[in-house]
């Protein structure tokens, strides 16, 4: 197994809960004897998937196996294709099985045309799209995979035309959409969002009219507003949003009084200025 896929085998601190140790448990057994179950059971996972793992490491990609927090949860593929030299035509045949997808295309020259490859992979459950060309178009495709939880469009084309669009994905529980021409007019389409859990909207055109809108978003958790025109009459509109933990508002118009404000309603909620 390569280190990059040790590396995502790290990145759940309970993944020997996972295997299927033949120890009482993972604590009892050594480190070497952990990690040579924990290599043969990923190897099992990607055996038949051989093909696919040539193809994504043929444009500088890797495949690896995320495993869950517990013994019942589903372990995860990943398709790291994040800096690769992937194109549209690397996302055809992408399908495997209906196994938990994390596909990064984050920094590559796939486009809107590219994402109806994806249309058929109802796996994919996290989908990075940061810093590549693509536009209103692709959530075409896009609103086409209901078990998506994650997306990240940041840094793309993607405009308030492009949100209504998302608005069908009721299950979408995390949407970066920083460095994009989002306005307030957009953000309307965010509630339609009931599960929104984290939303980043880190250098968009909004105002304090758009925390009229987020304010509905009850089950917000982390919110990014970095960069935005947002003030204290806007972050004191959040109020409303009690599980708020994380606010990040650098480079606003907020000040300490304005967060003082807020934390006499929240006040568990960290405000970074």
């Amino acid at each position: 197994m390569s280190n990059t896929r040790c590396f995502f085998a790290l990145l759940v601190p309970v993944i020997l809960f996972g295997c299927d140790f033949k120890t009482s448990s993972p604590e009892a057994a050594s480190q070497d004897e952990a990690w040579a179950k924990l290599r043969e059971a990923e190897d099992r996972l990607l055996e038949p998937h051989r093909l696919l793992i040539q193809k994504v490491e043929a444009v500088g990609g890797t495949m690896n196996v995320l495993w869950g927090e517990n013994a019942s949860e589903e372990p995860s593929f990943v398709i790291n294709l994040h800096n690769s030299n992937a194109l549209d035509s690397t996302l055809e045949g992408l399908i495997h099985d209906e196994r938990p997808l994390h596909l990064l295309l984050s920094n590559t020259e796939v486009t809107d045309a590219g994402m109806f490859h994806l249309e058929q992979n109802r796996g994919i459950v996290w989908l990075s799209l940061y810093g590549t060309s693509v536009g209103d178009a692709c959530l075409k495709s896009i609103i086409k995979l209901p078990s998506l939880k994650s997306l990240n469009l940041g840094n793309t084309g993607v405009t308030d035309r492009g949100l209504e669009l998302l608005s069908q994905l009721e299950g979408l529980e995390e949407l970066r959409l920083s460095e994009n021409p989002i306005s307030d007019v957009g953000i309307h389409a965010l509630s339609g969002f009931p599960k929104l859990r984290v939303l980043t909207l880190k250098e968009a055109l909004i105002t304090d009219a758009a925390c009229e809108i987020l304010k509905n978003c009850e089950n917000i958790e982390i919110l990014n507003l970095d960069g935005t025109k947002v003030s204290d009459v806007g972050i004191e509109m959040l109020s409303k949003c009690q599980k708020l933990k994380t606010i990040w508002a650098r480079h606003t118009k907020c000040t300490p009084d304005g967060v003082r404000q807020l934390k006499k309603s929240i006040p568990n909620c960290e405000v970074n200025l």
